[in-house]
């Protein structure tokens, strides 16, 4: 796709590809900002004796939607809980041995930092707080105070990750991925309709001088919200309202699209034969006619996608007189005296097996988006 870019410039266009609205990256740098904003306000008008708790409970329980964020809060203010009756009795065990609790501080700690991925998040906050109440007791004993400060302030932090779970986004990634694929799928096929006019540009003037396709920039950076929406949607907790494996072929098929077009201009990025613009008229003509069918396919399938009627277009049937008239257009037009076809006939061949390759993909995409019978798309109910 031409030139390499610079770090600074593929920083720039990583970062530009999350600046839009329906970026599920961005929603989720939004909620925790304004999550993390709320519970330093909270903090400072309650005064609590340890606002930072507050803060890192909200930030250790707020998920990407609504329901993960809930079921987090449920497991942290349960794990404080226990991790507080396990400091309770501790205290009454050994009171304020510092001795002693200078040889618990590193065992605690130890299972503080292992227990939450070997077990579970619940476990993991039960083992911190315990470790919290080691910690305090051996720098200045604090008793029973401390615990009740901690399950007030984490109940705190709690509370403020839910109420912006609820109000913003709740639904998460799942109500994100449909859009995301749609645009990409438009994006993606409107490269592949780029590139195939790059290469008819490069075959009537003879060079590869004309400015790479912006359109694959476009591209890229949809495919890296789809990829942003599709991790996040994976990780949420809860049944899937799209099973896995189609929900993969439709993130798959994206990648064939994006592949196809970059192929084709991989194809001609380098071409140098020269002849002139009537020779070659017939075979460019073919050329657009096959890529813009295709364009027009894919627009469906987005549109499908992306509205509540979700309606998938069936797959495009080959064209056989298209591809005849193609083949006789490279076999009347450019071939060298010697009766062998050039270079540019070659590529225009190959030109249309990727456009060949990307109609044939609609098959699997088409079944998977609207399932083999219905062709009904399901995302306007996930």
């Amino acid at each position: 796709m031409g030139a390499p870019d610079g770090p600074l410039t593929s920083a720039a266009d990583r970062a530009a590809a999350h600046v839009a609205p329906h970026s599920v990256w961005l929603h989720n740098s939004i909620r925790g900002a304004i999550g993390l904003g709320i519970a330093v306000v909270l903090a400072d008008v309650t005064g609590v004796q340890h606002a930072f708790w507050v803060m890192l409970g909200t930030l250790s329980v707020l998920r990407s939607n609504a329901l993960n964020t809930g079921q987090n809060a449920f497991r942290a203010l349960g794990g404080t809980l226990a991790g507080s009756v396990l400091g309770v009795a501790l205290l009454q065990l050994i009171g304020h041995d510092t001795t002693l609790l200078w040889i618990l501080l590193p065992l605690a700690v130890m299972f503080s930092g292992v227990v939450p991925a070997v077990v579970s998040f619940a476990a993991g906050q039960a083992a911190f707080t315990l470790t919290l109440v080691i910690l305090y007791n051996v720098a200045q004993p604090a008793g029973f105070s401390l615990i009740l400060f901690r399950i007030e302030d984490i109940a705190l932090g709690c509370g403020v990750s839910l109420v912006v779970g609820l109000f913003f986004w709740p639904r998460g990634a799942s109500a994100a991925v449909g859009k995301a694929l749609a645009e990409a799928y438009a994006d993606s096929a409107r490269y592949l309709l780029a590139a195939v006019d790059y290469a008819v540009s490069c075959c009537a003037l003879g060079q590869a001088a004309i400015q790479v396709p912006q359109e694959g920039r476009q591209a890229a950076a949809a495919a890296r919200r789809l990829d942003d929406a599709f991790r996040t949607f994976l990780a949420e907790r809860g049944a899937k309202a799209v099973p896995l494996c189609e929900m993969t072929t439709l993130v798959a098929g994206v990648v064939g699209l994006r592949l196809a077009g970059d192929a084709v201009l991989e194809l001609w990025r380098r071409s140098a034969d020269r002849a002139s613009l009537d020779d070659r008229a017939a075979a460019q003509k073919e050329l657009i006619i096959m890529a813009e069918r295709i364009l027009r396919w894919y627009q469906s399938l987005a549109h499908g996608l992306e509205n509540d009627e979700g309606l998938v277009p069936e797959p495009l049937d080959s064209d056989p007189k298209n591809n005849s008239r193609l083949v006789e257009a490279v076999r009347r037009d450019l071939h060298d005296a010697d009766g062998q076809a050039t270079g540019t006939g070659v590529r225009i061949i190959w030109t249309s097996n990727h456009l060949e390759a990307a109609r044939r993909l609609q098959v699997p995409i088409a079944a998977a988006a609207g399932g083999a019978v219905t062709r009904v798309t399901v995302f306007a109910s996930v």
